[in-house]
Parts: structure tokens; sequence; C-alpha cells
């Protein structure tokens, strides 16, 4: 077995050799020529911290509520600064682009300035301010241009016109234009004491002609603080359970989770999950490697293979090089919401592991790859979405994908899928958390979805009529729409199924048929709450019809004329094991709404030998009225035969059937 190792910070690609004391700086230089059962082992990032403050996250809301403040806003951007050059060159105003609140301050610097120095200025509401306790600075900054790092900065200054600088904070911007970043700088000590005014310096004489935009300029606690919260640092009520989330805006006690961001727009993310008051606040403070260069740049590409499913080449993150040890995660923070963070195309069985991806267009990017499976991972805040595959097998076990712009996962042209243990949710837009889309079959077995804003579903899927989705003990938090959303084809079971959305459904595929069907079953632990949907029909179980006065009994109602005598609705009512040359009866009650529907109790034929004609009954009875229906049929074989209840007729009349013995 071969090993390589990685740091992403203090790594070096063209002088390292792999080994745990002179790694790689890139999982693509350390990854080249292997396969399967080798590895490639990435440094830990910080370990998580427990903060002072305590924490109320509220189900529905974005805003999480410190019981202390950590951190004192400089500036929130929402008022044009004033132009320092004195000669009119840097045009200050507002823009409704903002990552806080309505604004973000934006400055237009007009050609012909060639000097260094002020450009503008603003003076804090409150006057001379105290940020001794504080060493960081921690804001959003984007420019129309590319903006070589160590050409501008903002200052904190003593007077009240930003020509006094007590504090310079350099500004680093985002690599792929137009993208709001995040810049965090660290001073190393205590920041001013009074503070009057922050100021906007350009530091060569050859500014050029840049729009620059800043929002949410906050001081922050010394680097490696527990109470440290700056925009890059994650957080979470317990990263066990649900995952880590990444601020958006920090505002005294009020911290805003982030979704997402372009070039023009940001989304907010909700916490979706039980509210939780003043429990127990994680920090974490990830790797911050460098921003994308674009908005599609691969960033992390794996370059090698594994040999097959007992032969993968892992990644893995967590790893102590000094051991080396595994003993801890790998979280890496890229800045702004562009790039595909880890970036796989048509390499096969693969195993990643400890790894957690923030601040990508798709922070996860799995495509072609014959098997890929992955272990505690962490994904969150992605302009499209935070965990993309597509090929022919995927496992997923204990894994966190949060807060996107999106679809939290997007399921694409898998053969079979295994989800289990894991988190997936918390996306803004009307997509459902888990989008799939030409999938064969997964399984899907105790997991949390959590919606957001989505007004769409927990689970969507569209375009393969022949997939076929099993959900088993799941839940879904915080439904602002359905539970499942059907755009074409496939079928999908929930098995003991807990939400709290009152609505099953909210779309129906029409072009697939009666092959499209979603089937809940025991949903919120009622064994007697069960639901079938179709674009053609629905059948529910109710329990305020019957025959008898116990159980349930199961309603069939056609919702479309496309429900006919060749596509009838159908539901297997008894499935009998039955003996050779044995005659076997079967009787069911029926009750019909309205004369207009046909109701029948079917055996199809074929089941068994012997059994060349179809055995039928149907209702003769007025509406309204119980009707006893049977079948009798002699098999020449042992085995099992399947009964159905078959309706069709009308769109606004139902069926119920009840009681069904065999002899």
């Amino acid at each position: 077995m071969t090993v390589k190792y990685v740091d992403f910070l203090n790594g070096d690609d063209g002088a390292g050799d792999g080994s745990s004391g002179n790694p790689y700086k890139s999982i693509q230089t350390a990854s080249t020529g292997l396969t399967g059962g080798d590895e490639v082992r990435i440094a830990k990032s910080p370990d998580s911290q427990t903060a002072t403050p305590t924490a109320t996250w509220t189900q529905g809301s974005d805003t999480i509520v410190l019981s202390v403040a950590q951190n004192l806003e400089i500036d929130d951007c929402e008022d044009a600064w004033t132009d320092g050059t004195g000669a009119a060159k840097c045009t200050c105003t507002t823009y409704f682009g903002e990552m806080e609140g309505t604004y973000c301050a934006q400055f237009t610097i007009v050609s012909g300035w060639g000097g260094s120095g002020l450009a503008a200025y603003w003076a804090l509401p409150g006057g001379a301010t105290d940020f001794s306790a504080y060493e960081q600075v921690s804001f959003w900054v984007r420019s129309s241009i590319a903006i070589a790092d160590g050409k501008w900065s903002l200052r904190l200054c003593s007077d009240a016109a930003g020509t006094t600088p007590v504090d310079t904070i350099p500004i680093k911007f985002h690599q792929a234009v137009g993208y709001f970043g995040v810049c965090v700088a660290d001073t190393g000590g205590a920041l001013g004491s009074s503070i009057q005014s922050i100021a906007l310096y350009s530091e060569d004489g050859s500014p050029g002609t840049p729009v620059i935009y800043l929002d949410n300029i906050v001081a922050c606690k010394a680097s490696g603080s527990a109470d440290e919260i700056t925009h890059l640092t994650l957080l979470s009520p317990s990263a066990a359970n649900y995952g880590w989330y990444c601020p958006q805006v920090i505002k005294g006690t009020d911290i805003v989770l982030g979704a997402g961001s372009t070039t023009t727009s940001k989304w907010t993310c909700e916490w979706s999950d039980a509210t939780i008051t003043d429990g127990t606040l994680y920090t974490r403070q990830p790797i911050f490697p460098r921003f994308a260069t674009s908005y599609t740049e691969q960033i992390e590409v794996v370059s090698s293979s594994g040999t097959g499913i007992d032969s993968l080449l892992k990644i893995s993150g967590g790893w102590d090089l000094t051991g080396p040890t595994q003993n801890g995660e790998t979280h890496v923070h890229y800045g702004g919401g562009a790039g595909y963070l880890i970036y796989v195309s048509a390499k096969h069985y693969l195993h990643f592991d400890s790894i957690g991806l923030y601040a990508g267009n798709y922070n996860w990017y799995l495509a072609s790859s014959n098997f890929v499976k992955c272990t505690n991972c962490y994904a969150a805040y992605a302009s499209y979405t935070p965990f993309s595959i597509g090929g022919g097998q995927c496992y997923v076990d204990g894994c966190y994908f949060l807060s996107s712009y999106r679809m939290s996962m997007y399921l694409s042209g898998i053969n079979d899928c295994y989800i289990t243990n894991s988190v997936i949710g918390g996306n803004n837009t009307a997509d459902a958390c888990l989008v799939t889309y030409r999938v064969g079959t997964a399984r899907i077995e105790n997991c949390k979805f959590y919606t957001g804003q989505s007004t769409t579903g927990f689970i969507a899927q569209g375009l393969q009529a022949s997939g076929t989705i099993e959900i088993v003990g799941c839940t879904g938090y915080n439904a602002e729409g359905a539970d499942c959303y059907l755009s074409s084809g496939g079928n999908i079971t929930f098995r003991n199924w807990n939400t709290d959305s009152a609505t099953r459904m909210v779309s129906h595929a029409v072009n697939d048929g009666m092959r499209s069907v979603v089937k809940f079953e025991n949903i919120n632990g009622n064994s007697e709450d069960h639901q079938i949907w179709s674009p053609y029909y629905n059948i529910t179980s109710d329990n305020s019809v019957r025959h008898t006065d116990s159980g349930i009994s199961w309603k069939l109602s056609p919702t479309a004329t496309n429900c006919t005598v060749d596509s009838p609705a159908k539901m297997v009512i008894a499935k009998l094991l039955c003996k050779a040359n044995t005659a076997v009866t079967v009787s069911a009650w029926f009750r019909r709404t309205n004369t207009g529907v046909t109701a029948k109790l079917v055996m199809p034929k074929g089941q068994l030998s012997g059994l060349t004609t179809e055995q039928t009954d149907s209702m003769s009875a007025a509406a309204d009225t119980w009707e006893q229906l049977s079948v009798t049929f002699t098999p020449t074989q042992t085995g099992v035969v399947e009964i159905e209840a078959q309706v069709y007729g009308g769109t606004t009349y139902s069926v119920y059937v009840d009681d069904v013995e065999a002899s």
C-alpha cells in the first residue's frame, strides 16, 4: 500500500515528496499514480471548541441568537461613505446587492486618480469606540475587476476622517471576479482602543478603476480562541447530530446562517430542526487555502482510480502529520461561492472520509464514477449544490450536506445508491433537499431532511420511468411544501416516514402514466396512515368509512380520465400461498360513492400454472352501499397468488375496500 500526504496550507507540489514530513499541497499531485488499496491522507484542520456563549436555534429562522455577543460590528455598510481623495476620485454610494441588511457600501474609483492613499472613510456614528478586546477584522468584499493582494486595505483610524490609521487590514479579493468573498485579517494584537473611523486605502500608485463593495465589517476575538467567530468560522449545536453551518452576517448577538452567493445574489439558510434554546455552541475554524479563480475552476482534482469495490483508493482527512495519526477531520473553506471544490470525472472506486467542504459552486462534484463511497463527510454553503454525484454506484454514511442555493444533494445517472445516517437539506430555493435524475435504484435509511426555504419538498424524482427509491425510517423537518415532488417517472416509497408537512405530494408525473407511483407507509408512526399517489389515482387508508368498526379500509380514487378499464387504479389487497389443485375463494367488501365509478375484485391470470383466465367480480350495488365481491380459482401449481382491487371511471368518485377473507 502506498500512502501520500497532503497539507493544503503548508504542502508543496514541487518540492514535496508526499511523506508526512514533506507533504504535497494538492490531492491531484498526491493521487497521481496511485491505485486500489492506496491512500491520500490530508492534514487536519483545528478541532472544534466549545464557545463561551450559549445559542438559540429557532426552527424556521435563519438567525441564531447568542446569549452574549462575541463580535463588535464596525460598519453594517447600509450608508454611503465619504470620498477621501480630495479630488472627487472615489464615488461613494450604496448598492442593492448586499450580504447584510438592504445595501452594501460601493466605491467607484474614477479614472485619473493616480496616487495611493485615502480613498474613502466612514465616521463611526457612536464616536470613539474601544476595539481592544478584539484582534481580527472580518468582512465581505468584492470587486468588478481582478485585484491582486496588497493593493488595497482597510484602516481603523483614531480621527473621524480616516487620516490617522491605528490598525491596517489588508484586503484579499475573490479571484472569481464579481463574487463576494470573505476576508479575515489577523492583526496579531489588540485593535485600537479609541477608533473614530474606518477608511479604505489604495496601497500603490496605480489603483485602476475598480468598483469595490464592502459589507458587514466586524471585529473578532483572537485567532484560536473558542470565541473566535469570523465569516469563515463553522457553527453547530452538535456536529455529531447536525453538521456545520456558515455565518453570513454577524451582528451583535445575532448570526445569520448563509446558504450561498453569486455575483448578484445571496441566500440565507433557515434552521430546520427542532428549536434549541440556550444550547451549547460549538465553533470550528476551517482551513482557508485560497479563493477559486473562477466559477467553474476544478480545485482539488482526483487523478487516479481504485480497482474495485474491495480495492478502493481512499482519500481521507483528519490526519495529524506529526504522528501521523488520524485523530480529527479536515474542514476547508474557499471564501465564496465559486469553484468545484473536490472534482472527480471518470475516476472510479474511490472512498472519501472525514472531509468538509464549504463555499463553492459545487462543493463535491463526483461525475461518471463507477463507485464512490463517502463516510463522515460534510458540505455547506454552495452556490449550486453541496454534493453532486453521477455514475454507477454510491454509498453515503454519516454525512451532512447542508445549506445551499439549490438542492442539497443531487443524484444524477446513478444506477444504485445507498444513503444512511445522514443529514440533507437547508436549501434556499424551490428545489427539494434531495433531487434525483435518472436514478435506477436508491435506498435511504435513518436520515434527516431539512427543507429550509424550499417549497418543493424533501424528495424530488425526475425523468426515470423505471427508477425506484426507498426511504426508510427517515424524518423531514420544517416543511414549507409537500413531502415529495415527482416531476416525471419513477417509484418512491416512504416507509415509517416522520414529517411535519401536511401535504404528501406537490406534483405528479403524467408522461409516464401509471408507472409513476409514490407510496407512504406508517406516516408519523401511525400504523393506520398509508397513502399511494399516482398521476391518475390516489389510494389512502381510511378509518371513517368502514365495513366493520375496527382498523382501516382502503380508499381508491381515480383523479384523471386516463384511469380506464385498460389502465385502472390497482391495489394488491391480498397475497395468498395456494396449494396445487385446491380451490381458493377470496372475498372483500366494496363500497362506492357514485355508480359512475367501476370497482372490481380481480385475480389476474398467469400467476401460477392452471390460472389461464382472469377471475373478476364487479360491483352492482347502489352508491354508499357495502357489497361483498368474491372470486374462486384453482391453481395446478403451489405458489403465491396476488388479488387486486381495480377501480376506474370519473375523477371525483371513490371506492372503499374492507374485510378481505380467503378460504
